[in-house]
């Protein structure tokens, strides 16, 4: 454990944690959240943070806050990849919390991210109202759910279905990493997981019983997976929930095989699955839509505008069109302004848009940063208040941001 006096206003120094610090960078974050790392995992954390970009804030020599990122790929709309930086590891020493330590580790890592070139920055959040202020806005919705067994019993069957293998850890370390870049690169929302994600997901100490299971085609290539554990009343119990911890699939084959046998394994009662699209398509297949309970729907992605008009050149929109965007951004103050978005399925361009007032949609870079996957509509957010616009701009706004589908991120980081 760290240990760290309250520091005074001011005395605290941000800058990139170098050599050994990086040690003291993981004890830090697990003295934050109440952790207990084994060596060996603080070892093997290191090396992955020490590759990235890790920044950590100093007072009187002692580490008293972190943040690093990934550098990631968002599949933004279009299917167009966009650079990301995933951030992560974010923590503040329990002794100099309202100090300014995490607005002042936001500022250096935005800092870096703008002169690097980076045009995105996403997280997930551990508590909804913290980051806001710094221009982040969730951008992807999760739902938990839970279903009776046998309630897609036939979902797959006949030609439709796929052979499905249960795998070890060691084989789908090897194997699964690849569907998941296949499917994440069609799937708006989605990212690139990072390097040593899918050891940390398979590693013994981590998956706790977790048992893999593939879908393959007719070709024997591997379409689709999942990630589960039982969770039995007692040992030998005929009472048991399939808890779903993972699951993509990048054709429709592979969906439906793997929620068919999953949603009806022996001696269990049912299956729950968590970090689901807010909008689960298996719903949809069932006789009755209300067997699927959903438990719980939360933000998941928050994605934030580094490069403002870097990053909304980049995606594509789904009708023709010209706004003007009044963009407020107290923290990134380069993105602040007036900007001309022209855009379709085929490009984009935004640059600076000439004269003052009239006609557009004023916003804050957070709600911009909630729109740019597409997920919630324009005119949802005006009508909470995020967004000002007249009604021409506003309808105009709406058909080109909109995507008709959920942005959905399957990984974390």
């Amino acid at each position: 454990m760290t240990t760290a006096a309250p520091a005074e206003p001011g005395a605290v120094d941000v800058r990139p944690v170098e050599g050994t610090e990086i040690t003291h960078f993981v004890d830090m974050v697990d003295t934050a959240w109440g952790f207990a790392s084994s060596e060996e995992e603080r070892q093997r954390s290191g090396r992955d943070i020490i590759a990235e970009s890790p920044l950590g804030a100093f007072a009187a020599g002692a580490i008293v806050g972190t943040a690093m990122s990934y550098a990631m790929e968002l599949t933004a709309p279009g299917q167009v990849q966009v650079p990301m930086a995933g951030v992560s590891w974010v923590a503040v020493h329990p002794l100099h919390r309202r100090q300014g330590i995490l607005r002042a580790l936001m500022r250096a890592q935005l800092d870096d991210l703008h002169a690097r070139g980076v045009p995105v920055a996403g997280l997930a959040a551990s508590e909804a109202g913290i980051y806001g202020r710094f221009g982040y806005g969730p951008a992807t919705w999760d739902s938990s759910w839970r279903l009776a067994r046998g309630a897609v019993r036939h979902l797959a069957d006949g030609d439709d279905a796929g052979r499905l293998e249960l795998v070890d850890a060691a084989t789908a370390r090897h194997t699964l990493p690849a569907v998941q870049e296949e499917a994440r690169r069609s799937q708006v929302g989605d990212v690139r997981s990072y390097p040593g994600w899918w050891r940390d997901h398979t590693s013994e100490d981590q998956r706790r019983g977790r048992q893999f299971v593939v879908c393959r085609d007719h070709d024997g290539a591997v379409g689709g997976y999942a990630g589960y554990r039982i969770e039995r009343e007692r040992r030998y119990s005929a009472n048991a929930t399939v808890v779903v911890d993972h699951l993509v699939a990048a054709t429709g084959t592979a969906y439906r095989s793997l929620w068919a046998y999953l949603a009806d394994v022996d001696l269990t009662d049912g299956v729950e699955a968590r970090g689901r699209p807010e909008h689960e398509p298996l719903q949809w297949a069932l006789t009755d839509s209300r067997q699927l309970e959903v438990t719980s729907v939360h933000d998941h992605l928050w994605v934030r505008l580094v490069d403002l008009p870097e990053a909304l050149s980049r995606r594509r929109y789904a009708a023709e069109g010209s706004l003007v965007l009044e963009v407020a951004d107290p923290f990134c103050p380069w993105n602040r302004g007036r900007w001309l978005l022209d855009g379709g399925p085929d490009g984009a361009s935004c640059q600076p848009a000439p004269g003052s007032g009239g006609d557009g949609l004023r916003l804050d870079v957070s709600a911009l940063g909630s729109l740019f996957l597409g997920g919630p509509s324009v005119a949802r957010l005006a009508a909470s208040g995020l967004v000002d616009a007249d009604p021409a701009s506003l309808l105009r706004a709406n058909q080109m941001f909109g995507t008709g589908l959920d942005p959905w991120c399957s990984t974390w980081f």
